[in-house]
């Protein structure tokens, strides 16, 4: 719940702002992913990037346009996982 509220402090803070926020606990990854409701505006949608974060993570998730969460238990993933994760906003943004 504490960092659902940093997603929410983070995006309310200034516009067009995505929020990529992962945790490893007990052997599992958390990924929660916010944007901002002008990006949403432009298609990007959080409940797909989690989506596509948490298959690749070995999980599932899925949420909202403007934030949702997921993860799976592909810990030696979360580096590669975050990285596709941010050059697809880019490229749908481009």
């Amino acid at each position: 719940e504490s960092m659902k509220v940093l997603i929410d402090e983070i995006k309310n803070k200034s516009p067009m702002t995505a929020v990529i926020l992962t945790t490893i606990a007990k052997g599992k990854v958390q990924l929660l992913i916010g944007i901002s409701d002008d990006l949403v505006d432009k298609e990007i949608n959080a409940g797909k990037l989690v989506k596509q974060g948490s298959d690749f993570l070995g999980g599932g998730g899925g949420g909202r346009p403007n934030f949702a969460q997921g993860g799976g238990s592909n810990i030696d993933k979360v580096e590669e996982v975050l990285t596709e994760l941010v050059q697809e906003i880019i490229n749908q943004l481009s």
